[in-house]
């Protein structure tokens, strides 16, 4: 049971974070899909680098790299070609926004589909401070 209330004690602190700049409402349209691009980054986190280093060498020569880094995940078409992972977007908070649409973009699309289909609906993630705190 400790667990359980650890978890729902840090879940709560996020909250607490996004309290002010969003309206409780909104909770469920940041946290769902946030929620879900941290799960797939932790899936990739152990290839991550080698995922990288495999699309850098074939993005210019094959049409469709797909197959190629399919190879490094035990999750078929679960690829992420972007330069940044969940840890490195809070390197650069005043840019967060944009660096977190390159992330998404970085997935095969039928992934970062299921990522905006949740998504809140804000033009402007950075409008929100708590979101690069959370």
């Amino acid at each position: 049971m400790t667990d359980i209330n650890k978890h729902a004690s840090f879940i709560w602190s996020v909250a607490d974070l996004l309290r002010g700049d969003y309206m409780q409402s909104e909770y469920s349209k940041i946290i769902l899909p946030l929620t879900v691009l941290r799960r797939l980054d932790c899936a990739i986190d152990p290839v991550k680098d080698d995922m990288l280093a495999n699309y850098g060498e074939v993005k210019d020569s094959v049409a469709n790299v797909g197959p190629i880094l399919d190879r490094l995940t035990a999750i078929k078409g679960l690829w992420n070609t972007s330069k940044f992972d969940m840890a490195k977007l809070l390197d650069d908070p005043t840019q967060i926004s944009e660096n977190l649409r390159a992330y998404i973009a970085g997935f095969r699309s039928t992934r970062r589909h299921a990522a905006y289909r949740s998504r809140s609906g804000r033009s402007d993630l950075s409008a929100g401070t708590g979101l690069a705190q959370a």
